[in-house]
């Protein structure tokens, strides 16, 4: 018996595998909103997540010029004063006449510096380097680079100056080398290159480094000049012909108020009337002279030692 085929009854509605019935066409997405794709999408999102996020050191903010930063630190070490109050970025702000926290968003910056320290969650306090900073520039506003000197001690001790001194010391850098390496440092990238260049500008403020084109250096002198030719003047060593011990020029006893002559013309006091006869049981003379070349050559704490030592013996 020969099968018949079934016949089935067709309906109005197509089915997926009827002969000349195509697929149905999957919806297209929606255009994008205006101004490109929602934050953390589309192919822009890892620009923008470059851009947002931080480097592994803290930078100066590229949000506030070079001169509001100078003015902010200043406002800090006045809001702050020798009393150590901490400050809220908030009353920097309002002191530079700005809203919100921008006034605090170097903070970290100076804070790495050496500059500030936390004096609480959001506060901040001057250091004693920042207080006679402001101390002396609020006595003589003409002497900016004597005020500065108070801050290069914790500057000099900073990862960026730590990362760079080297390179730019002698003829120095192109700034591009420098900028590569504080950003190699910082774990930055290239869009922190404002940020960077920034660095570069408080290096070149506190007189560390100066700029001629495309070449940055260190400035040898600059740093402590004046500051330890001043305190040399005042604490300098005398040479050894200034120095007179009474066991080392004798003089008659029968001419008590006689005023001998040195063979290089300075005149010399007499002995006393009753001199002391006793042997000395410690006699010493010597000369030192240090220049400003030699004191940059010389870290912080054996500069301080230096002159600390000069100065007992000149008491």
């Amino acid at each position: 018996m020969s099968a018949k085929p079934h016949l089935q009854s067709v309906t109005d509605q197509p089915t997926f595998g009827e002969t000349g019935t195509p697929p149905a066409q999957p919806s297209t997405p929606a255009a994008p909103p205006a101004g490109g794709p929602p934050r953390g999408e589309g192919e822009g999102a890892g620009n923008r997540a470059a851009l947002r996020q931080r480097a592994e050191k803290s930078l100066p903010t590229d949000r506030l010029s070079f001169e509001k930063q100078v003015e902010a630190l200043k406002w800090i070490a006045q809001l702050s004063g020798p009393g150590k109050r901490p400050v809220t970025a908030e009353e920097i702000s309002a002191s530079l006449g700005l809203k919100g926290n921008t006034g605090g968003l170097s903070n970290k910056f100076f804070r790495d510096s050496g500059w500030i320290e936390p004096g609480g969650r959001g506060q901040y306090v001057a250091t004693d380097g920042l207080v006679a900073f402001h101390r002396h520039f609020g006595m003589d506003s003409t002497d900016l680079v004597g005020a500065q000197a108070y801050l290069l001690g914790s500057a000099r001790a900073s990862w960026y100056w730590q990362e760079i001194e080297g390179m730019v010391q002698g003829a120095g850098v192109r700034t591009a080398a420098v900028l590569h390496a504080l950003a190699r440092a910082a774990g930055a990238s290239a869009n922190h290159k404002e940020q960077l260049e920034l660095v570069v500008e408080w290096l070149e403020w506190l007189g560390l480094v100066s700029r001629d084109g495309e070449i940055i250096a260190a400035n040898s002198l600059a740093a402590v000049s004046k500051s330890v030719s001043e305190t040399e003047e005042q604490t300098s060593v005398p040479d050894a012909g200034e120095l007179m011990l009474d066991d080392q020029t004798p003089v008659a006893e029968d001419h008590p108020d006689d005023i001998g002559e040195q063979s290089d013309g300075q005149a010399t006091l007499a002995a006393p009337v009753n001199p002391v006869v006793d042997a000395a049981i410690v006699s010493m003379t010597f000369s030192v002279r240090i220049t400003a070349d030699d004191a940059v050559k010389l870290s912080d704490d054996q500069l301080k030692t230096l002159l600390a030592f000069a100065e007992k013996l000149r008491s």
